[in-house]
């Protein structure tokens, strides 16, 4: 008999003091997109120094406003993209959400981000 895993409907685990929630825009062409041009994001769970959740995240209105309220409800720590415009800057950091700069694959992002090797904004 095979059992089949249900699959979770939390996408995110507790945040604790060793939690870090990081967002990476997403574009689906290897390129990692400016924030203002962001429609996804792949959401990473970090614990401790380690990847334990990816989750794609999805902004179906594309406007800065829903962007920022979301990685605000979702308590993300960092955000990396391309570039970020001030106006996105000042909102992310006015909710101490950190911004970092990459310009490469988000897949390659992440693991920058986690090496320490992503310039932060």
């Amino acid at each position: 008999m095979f059992f089949r895993k249900k699959k979770e409907k939390q996408m995110l685990l507790p945040k604790t003091p060793q939690t870090k929630f990081v967002a990476v825009a997403y574009e689906g062409n290897g390129q990692v997109p400016y924030f203002e041009k962001t429609m996804y994001f792949e959401f990473y769970t970090v614990i401790n120094g380690k990847k334990v959740r990816k989750n794609m995240l999805s902004l179906p209105d594309g406007k800065l406003a829903t962007a920022v309220d979301t990685l605000r409800k979702l308590k993300t720590d960092y955000v990396v993209s391309r570039g970020f415009g001030p106006k996105a800057l000042h909102e992310l950091k006015r909710y101490q959400i950190k911004c970092c700069i990459f310009d490469g694959g988000p897949g390659a992002a992440f693991h920058a981000w986690l090496a320490g090797k992503t310039e932060t904004v």
